[in-house]
């Protein structure tokens, strides 16, 4: 099953470090994920790995879709 989000995110701004399934252009865009697990294993799958990342949270999640926000340990 194919889950499309359907409400609108802001752009990348134009700092080299943000990344989307939704931008347009090289420099921003990345092919989208597929997965042959349910849903909501998942994002269970996402959020655990996402947590192991030092300086990450995690700052949205609304239905099939999460953010993410990583910092530099330089800035």
């Amino acid at each position: 099953m194919v889950h499309t989000v359907t409400f609108p995110f802001a752009p990348c701004p134009k700092w080299p470090n943000c990344v989307s399934t939704l931008a347009h252009g090289e420099r921003h865009a990345v092919a989208p994920w597929t997965f042959s697990l349910p849903v909501a294993d998942v994002l269970r799958e996402i959020r655990q790995a996402m947590a192991r990342l030092p300086r990450t949270r995690l700052v949205a999640a609304e239905g099939p879709y999460l953010r993410f926000e990583c910092r530099s340990a330089l800035f």
